[in-house]
């Protein structure tokens, strides 16, 4: 953790194992010139030190340079199969499709093949904010969770703020102890909201554990900004996905937001060429009709159709005319509440 201009970060620069090491020596010269405006943040890298290899990921959060090195599992075999698998998932994603839940269903599957979760569900956020698994893909041994409905309650509006700032988040291992963070005295509290190796909240280490689940990842699908769903992973012991991985996993989700955007505005032009059409027809036989109210009944059950409506009523003086799943007393009872809040 480095704040420009300050010791630590020249005796982080200067000390013995960055000193000697040229690459991680660049990495955090280069982190540190982020961090003053004079470049712009390095890109994830590898590392190798002590035997060991790690992927190295900056941040900037209010004002300091936050470095984290994540131990690499995965050899390098591993990590390029990996990426023809995740390239294959991109390819097959990109393909139009009509329908959504087919679209979430294919995601769930290709990230189940790329990841080796034990089970991967797509959600589908409602207006109320309510979630239903829309699409899964599991394991045999495994009940589906496919129609499921879960409350607003369970993801919180700060929970859902994260998802929206941070688009993937790994949860290796569930019953893994968590590390203190060690800060100076009279320091304001550290935002590691943005950090890749952060503990999360222990309400949700219990939903987890409640559940059987070892190991969890998140992956949002954010529409115009907004939460339109989510990617669960779930798996019954600890797994760890390499960093390489998980950002292919992010940019998956990013071409499948892309997808859902594209069939959602090829619907909404659809739908808006339909109203018109039927406004037109509408227009045309009133105007050119002795009985308005008649050549309106004509077209109640078009109208019902193309407003996705249960019923349709059309009403002059004491006349009326019902189109759909409403008895007459009902309409009349809606009729003379209208006329009675408008009064």
């Amino acid at each position: 953790l480095l704040g420009h201009a300050a010791p630590l970060a020249h005796d982080l620069r200067n000390s013995g194992l960055v000193a000697k090491d040229a690459p991680l020596r660049e990495l955090v010269t280069d982190g540190l010139a982020a961090l003053a405006g004079q470049a712009e943040l390095p890109m994830p890298a590898e590392w190798a030190g002590n035997g060991h290899a790690f992927d190295v990921v900056m941040h900037v959060s209010h004002g300091l340079l936050v470095i984290e090195f994540e131990l690499r599992h995965a050899s390098e075999g591993d990590i390029a199969h990996f990426a023809v698998r995740a390239h294959r998932a991109m390819e097959k994603l990109r393909r139009p499709r009509a329908d959504i839940n087919e679209l979430l269903q294919l995601a769930t599957q290709e990230l189940r093949a790329l990841t080796g979760f034990d089970r991967v569900m797509a959600y589908r956020f409602r207006h109320d904010h309510s979630g239903e698994v829309v699409g899964e893909a599991h394991a045999d041994f495994l009940d589906p969770y496919l129609g499921r409905r879960y409350p607003a309650s369970d993801i919180p509006a700060q929970a859902r703020a994260l998802y929206l700032a941070n688009t993937l988040r790994l949860i290796a291992d569930v019953q893994a102890p968590t590390v203190p963070l060690l800060q100076g005295g009279g320091e304001p509290p550290l935002d590691l909201s943005a950090s890749i190796l952060r503990s999360v909240s222990p309400i949700h280490i219990e939903y987890l554990g409640n559940m059987g689940v070892g190991a969890s990842m998140s992956i949002s699908i954010v529409i115009h900004n907004t939460l339109w769903g989510l990617i669960a992973c779930h798996h019954m012991a600890p797994r760890q996905v390499p960093y390489s991985v998980r950002m292919a996993c992010d940019v998956i989700a990013q071409i499948l937001g892309a997808s859902i955007q594209a069939v959602l505005s090829r619907r909404l032009a659809e739908r808006q060429l339909e109203m018109a059409a039927l406004r037109t027809r509408i227009m045309e036989n009133v105007l050119h009709s002795d009985d308005e109210f008649a050549a309106l009944c004509t077209h109640t059950k078009a109208l019902a159709a193309s407003l996705r409506a249960d019923a349709v009523v059309v009403s002059e003086q004491s006349k009326l005319c019902v189109e759909g799943d409403m008895p007459e007393a009902t309409a009349r009872t809606l009729l003379d509440w209208l006329h009675a809040t408008q009064a």
